[in-house]
């Protein structure tokens, strides 16, 4: 199997998602939903910071590495981004009050995940998706081993005194300690690897013209449309926060919840990413398209399959898995079943674009989407109805409209809506069939 084979992506893609869904588990037994939900909203946090700080150290770098060297980049790449890491710490302690241990936690952690992307871009850049893949997984599962030592600490640790060294910090500390030592662990590992890589040695073709100025400029352009999308999924708990008649154990379910449309939308991601560096090296537009469509099509079948599991799966099985806290995810999941349908289809299209250079079109098509969900969610979120006022209905509603216009806007902008259509006949007329049965069910 190749080293870009979809299905070798996908599988390390899955056992990544796996290895994090068991983290998730434990967390969500040991906190409950009020403290899952308190540690979604630290996390949130930092990948703000993180999506502004890729706009210097984000998606751009696998091309920058390539013709300017890692070397030199690294070094400037680390100074800004400590930099950024250390305003938002400053500004959180200021704006949030909080532990001053939290901040120093996340920092660390925004530090080491700032490293973690650098590497794996590296491995992009020089076509090594297997690898890439592979460390991915391996950080989930070194994550994994030191928050199980934890997990056992914090249950038989509870025989001990109070006053014991270890309790010096809460348990939400603690999983921000092992995230944050894993991240640092595995960073010092990456370093061996990039050495026996050559990744210290300056291409051949190296050249020193990336200013500033020019670093920024490419940065913006790739990361504002990643950022975007990146808002329109996390847009739900950003207004739940914002609303006093929501507790927090609701924004730890809608977390879960989010876990487990992000495990069953990866199949496309996969693909998606395949598609975009057979893009770069194939530059075929009709074959691009071809691949791009069959790509779809088949994430399209493997995702409805994934979603029927999620329907026919009983509610007492989440709360059994997750804890009493967590009964009400499924009706969540079913909410933003349509999608994460639409999401895992465009996720090759959109890679494509990205492939092409298009990214002020997937900015537009983001942006529109964005728009659209918080007319959708806000207006009738705030509305004072009871069915409303009892769960984020209208939020999840409004995401799904969101990324099935992605969908759309992609097609679109690829022109690919009649040839998606007529080559795939079938799938249109069988999926028609499936609606009207589960409008009749």
């Amino acid at each position: 199997m190749s080293q870009d084979s979809p299905i070798k992506a996908y599988f390390w893609q899955l056992s990544k998602a796996v290895v994090s869904f068991i983290t998730v588990v434990i967390i969500s037994n040991t906190l409950g939903a009020y403290g899952r939900g308190q540690l979604s909203l630290y996390l949130l946090y930092l990948q703000v910071v993180l999506m502004i700080n890729e706009i210097f150290a984000g998606s751009a770098m696998s091309n920058w590495f390539a013709v300017y060297g890692f070397e030199k980049l690294a070094k400037r790449l680390l100074i800004i981004s400590t930099v950024i890491l250390i305003m938002a710490a400053a500004l959180a302690e200021y704006l949030m009050p909080n532990q001053t241990w939290t901040w120093i936690f996340l920092w660390l952690i925004g530090l080491g995940l700032t490293w973690q992307n650098m590497v794996i871009n590296y491995f992009q850049a020089h076509q090594e998706i297997s690898l890439r893949n592979r460390w991915q997984f391996s950080f989930e599962a070194l994550k994994l081993g030191l928050i199980v030592v934890l997990f056992l600490v914090l249950i038989f640790g509870l025989t001990f005194n109070g006053t014991s060294s270890w309790r010096f910090f809460t348990s939400t500390h603690w999983f921000l300690i092992c995230t944050a030592t894993a991240a640092w662990i595995w960073g010092f590992a990456a370093i061996k690897k990039l050495s026996k890589m050559g990744a210290w040695a300056r291409p051949t073709y190296y050249s020193d013209d990336l200013t500033i100025k020019e670093h920024s400029k490419q940065g913006v352009t790739a990361q504002l449309g990643h950022i975007v999308l990146f808002f329109i999924y996390k847009t739900p708990l950003f207004i739940l926060t914002s609303n006093s008649q929501y507790e927090m154990s609701e924004i730890g379910v809608l977390s879960n919840t989010f876990l487990i449309a992000d495990t069953v939308w990866i199949f496309g991601n996969a693909f998606g990413m395949v598609l975009h560096s057979k893009a770069l090296n194939i530059p075929n537009l009709n074959f691009q398209n071809r691949l791009a469509t069959l790509y779809s099509t088949v994430s399209f079948w493997v995702t409805l399959i994934l979603i029927f599991f999620i329907f026919v799966v009983p509610e007492d099985v989440y709360s059994w898995v997750f804890g009493s806290d967590f009964s009400e995810m499924k009706d969540r999941l079913v909410l933003i079943s349509p999608g994460i349908l639409a999401l895992a289809v465009s996720a090759p299209l959109g890679h494509l674009l990205h492939a092409r250079n298009r990214f002020s079109t997937l900015l537009v098509n983001h942006s529109m989407a964005w728009i659209l969900m918080l007319m959708v969610s806000v207006l009738f979120f705030y509305d004072q109805m009871e069915c409303v006022s009892s769960s984020p209905f209208w939020l999840l509603i409004g995401l799904d409209v969101a990324l099935i216009l992605i969908l759309l806007l992609n097609l679109y902008s690829l022109q690919l809506t009649n040839y998606f259509l007529s080559r795939f006949k079938v799938n249109s007329l069988i999926t028609l069939r499936l609606l009207k049965k589960v409008m009749h069910l």
